[in-house]
């Protein structure tokens, strides 16, 4: 059995936070008695002050049942290009079939000129039997890319629709060997399918980045 980091409540809201798009850091102070005093927020010109305030009391509600007064939420925004840029894998594309009976899902992931694929398969022709092999077949892709230089596992702990804003959203929850949780969100534009793949890639795509810088 994976032994479970405990993170303090703060850290794991700001790991939350930092995951909605266009927010580059978050620092969150909360009383003594655990409520919520101030929030405060780094993010992009993408979105309006109001607008991103508005994500943040949702994914807070959401993820801890926490309802956040907008007056404690401060935002600071910069244009893109000021901020610090990673090395990313992308999301290039996405193949669902199903036949007789069983459907097969393969994710394609780029870094540069290199292409990496993912598998999965299911068996259950429902919405959550396909978005939790959409998130398994990206986290087979992520594992394969990271394996060329380190070894690591995830393991696929939910894949759900909520809502953020408004405006219906993937959320996912994967785990390290270590025990370690990360969680990742993305809105659903067009397909459930691109925005559970961006749901799982937002919740790596960070501890990916510093593997690619190692």
């Amino acid at each position: 059995m994976l032994h479970q980091e405990t993170k303090p409540p703060a850290m794991s809201w700001q790991d939350l936070i930092c995951r909605l798009e266009g927010v580059y850091a978050a620092k969150v102070v909360l009383c003594e008695d655990g409520t919520p005093e101030e929030i405060h927020i780094l993010a992009s010109t993408a979105k309006s002050p109001k607008s991103l305030t508005r994500d943040i009391q949702s994914a807070l509600m959401a993820a801890f049942g926490v309802e956040v007064d907008y007056r404690i939420i401060s935002i600071a925004q910069i244009h893109p290009d000021m901020s610090e840029k990673d090395s990313r894998l992308c999301y290039s594309g996405i193949e669902n079939k199903f036949i007789d009976g069983r459907g097969e899902i393969t994710v394609f992931l780029s870094y540069g000129d290199l292409r990496i694929e993912g598998k999965s398969s299911y068996a259950t022709r429902n919405t959550a039997s396909q978005l939790r092999g959409v998130a398994l077949a990206t986290l087979d892709a992520v594992s394969k890319f990271i394996t060329e230089k380190n070894s690591a596992y995830y393991e696929l702990i939910t894949s759900e629709v909520i809502e953020i804003g408004g405006r219906p959203a993937t959320l996912v929850t994967v785990c390290d060997e270590q025990g370690q949780h990360y969680i990742g969100s993305s809105l659903i534009r067009e397909h459930h399918d691109d925005a559970v793949v961006r749901a799982v890639m937002d919740a790596l795509n960070r501890r990916v980045s510093r593997f690619i810088a190692e």
